[in-house]
C-alpha cells in the first residue's frame, strides 16, 4: 500500500525525500535545514527576476 494512495503524490514524496537525503549526505547535516535549502534557492531565483 502506498503512503497516500495517490500514485503521483507518492512519487513526488519519494523524489523529495531522495533530494533531501542527497543534501544531507553532501552538505546539510540536519533534515529540517535541508528542507529549507530548496525554498531558499527558489526564493533567490524569484528575486533575481525582479
Amino acid at each position: 500500500m502506498s503512503a497516500s494512495g495517490i500514485a503521483v503524490f507518492d512519487k513526488t514524496l519519494q523524489t523529495t525525500n531522495i533530494w533531501l537525503d542527497d543534501l544531507m549526505a553532501d552538505e546539510v547535516p540536519d533534515r529540517q535545514l535541508a528542507w529549507h535549502v530548496p525554498g531558499a534557492v527558489l526564493h533567490t531565483l524569484r528575486r533575481s527576476d525582479q
